[in-house]
């Protein structure tokens, strides 16, 4: 009695259905601590979708140090006759009294969703997430139109994720973005000299074929997803 759930970790191996860990790819990969956006609800939900025998491990807090329990998961097909029971999640609506406090939220919610999509990326690159999490103008719409329901204030964080998407996207090194002008100067500083023009138009190109695969396979995601 009285033990203080600190952060949960869903161990993901190989053998595990990728598809469902790519749900959950901000909690099912490194352990995720315990607070107001992710908490016991967020939980709850991982555990109904965890496959049959998946490990858990919990870090709680007990007589002021910090203890870990490894779970392993089991279906119980008669429990209810179901292994869905759904928790109303905690809401919390932040408010603010001044143009200072609204603007240090906003600061705060801008970090946080920058972390999540390079975290998102890393786990990407990694292959800890497959390409197919990715998603387009068809997923955007819906999950656009899915905060609106919620109000403009969701909507508008919403934003500030998407905004964060396309600023670490349009920062890539990759040519044809502003990554790639930063690339070519810093090439440029190194050398003491730019890189050739030439070089320069033939890696654009290369970039811009990049991009357009990368538009054209989210696309066919997004219908994929549709049928």
């Amino acid at each position: 009695m009285g033990d203080i759930l600190a952060k949960y970790h869903w161990i993901v191996t190989d053998a595990e259905p990728k598809q469902l860990s790519e749900r959950f790819y901000d909690r099912a990969f490194e352990p995720v601590i315990i607070d107001a956006s992710k908490n016991i609800v967020g939980l709850f939900e991982i555990l109904q979708s965890m496959p049959d025998k998946a490990e858990l491990k919990l870090f709680f807090q007990r007589d002021g140090k910090t203890r870990e329990a490894n779970l392993a998961v089991h279906f119980a097909e008669d429990w209810f006759g179901s292994r869905e029971l759904g928790l109303l999640a905690l809401k919390q609506i932040h408010q603010t009294d001044s143009i200072a406090t609204a603007a240090s939220l906003g600061l705060r919610e801008t970090k946080r969703r920058f972390v999540e999509v390079l975290n998102f990326l890393r786990l990407l690159v990694t292959g800890r997430v497959g390409a197919k999490g990715l998603g387009g103008p068809i997923m955007i719409a819906q999950a656009a139109s899915s905060e609106a329901s919620g109000g403009v204030s969701r909507l508008l964080i919403f934003l500030t994720l998407l905004s964060a998407n396309l600023a670490i996207l349009n920062f890539l090194p990759i040519p044809a973005l502003d990554g790639g002008h930063m690339m070519f100067l810093t090439a440029e500083a190194i050398r003491g000299k730019p890189v050739s023009e030439a070089l320069q138009i033939r890696l654009t190109m290369v970039g811009v074929l990049g991009l357009l695969s990368l538009m054209a396979f989210v696309i066919v995601n997004d219908i994929m997803r549709l049928l």
